[in-house]
């Protein structure tokens, strides 16, 4: 669906997609309530579904929220793969 993403080591969670997304997942599975990084609290619709890394075979079961206008990949992701970050220059993910 899309091919790029922020990587996010601070995010705790799997997969966040832009609020626009929500319209072609339907009804959401939760509403859950997100304490932003200002102190202010939002709510984004959170589905249950799976996570594919382009090139990998592997597809993760996760939590996808509904919020903001980014496509962010938090630990729940991550934490599957072996990630290089290569002086900013670049970002290897090996399964």
């Amino acid at each position: 669906m899309h091919d790029w993403a922020y990587l996010d080591t601070g995010f705790e969670g799997f997969l966040v997609v832009p609020q626009t997304v929500a319209a072609t997942f339907g009804s959401p599975d939760v509403v859950s309530v997100w304490g932003l990084g200002d102190g202010s609290e939002t709510q984004g619709a959170d589905y249950l579904g799976e996570v594919e890394i382009l090139g990998s075979a592997q597809t993760i079961p996760a939590e996808v929220t509904c919020l903001g206008e980014e496509w962010i990949l938090g630990l729940g992701v991550l934490n599957h793969f072996h990630i290089i970050f290569d002086h900013g220059q670049s970002v290897e993910i090996r399964p």
